[in-house]
């Protein structure tokens, strides 16, 4: 494993490499460093890589100013989904309006949830084809967006703070799988990726880690 100074760029020698402890030393600069914090020199370069050459639903723009790199959610099960919706909301809309003729508000109030759960799959149809997750770099500042277009949930990066960046797939009562990526810094950011495929997801967990990486030079 070939482990890289963030802050000077020389290679960490071996036997300044701690595993058991999760530490290492930089013999140039002699700064501190968590093992497990450190990127090795094959993932910065496929980071690198992707950057030049990205894969088929993503994409890098950078001009003097601004870098940004992005990954969309479209995805053929969106189709499905978008089918699925529809299907449930003529019949929840078709309830509702029954529900209303009884004129009896408890049951208004019961099968309006199921109005709600319709809305709910609708943003989850927008979302799975015209969502977005961009990580957008500026020289004011850095963040990440998911959202449609300029609809959606911004989230400032402080790029000191992030002690580790991973993904974790979790599996709810119901025996879903919830896949995410957390950016773990002074509050934990959790993004979306079920929606996606294993190819955006490694681009987008890859290319932060890279840039959490280069940026620790600055602080």
């Amino acid at each position: 494993m070939k482990i890289i100074c963030p802050k000077c760029k020389t290679q960490i020698e071996n036997n300044n490499i701690n595993a058991a402890e999760n530490i290492c030393v930089c013999q140039s600069c002699n700064e501190l460093f968590k093992l497990s914090e450190l990127l090795d020199q094959d993932t910065i370069d496929d980071a690198e890589r992707m950057l030049d050459n990205p894969p088929e639903g993503t994409w890098v723009k950078k001009d003097m100013s601004t870098t940004v790199a992005g990954v969309s959610t479209h995805t053929k099960n969106s189709y499905i989904l978008a089918l699925f919706a529809l299907a449930f909301s003529a019949i929840s809309l078709f309830i509702f309006s029954k529900a209303l003729a009884t004129g009896n508000i408890l049951v208004v109030i019961f099968v309006s949830t199921f109005v709600g759960f319709s809305v709910y799959l609708w943003i989850k149809v927008i979302f799975s084809m015209f969502g977005k997750i961009e990580l957008v770099m500026t020289h004011n500042e850095d963040y990440l967006f998911i959202g449609v277009r300029s609809i959606g949930q911004k989230y400032l990066l402080n790029w000191s703070e992030i002690k580790d960046i991973y993904d974790q797939t979790l599996v709810n009562s119901r025996g879903v799988h919830l896949k995410n990526i957390y950016i773990d810094g002074d509050k934990l950011i959790k993004i979306p990726t079920e929606s996606i495929d294993k190819t955006k997801s490694d681009f987008l967990i890859k290319i932060l880690k890279y840039y959490k990486d280069k940026k620790r030079r600055f602080y």
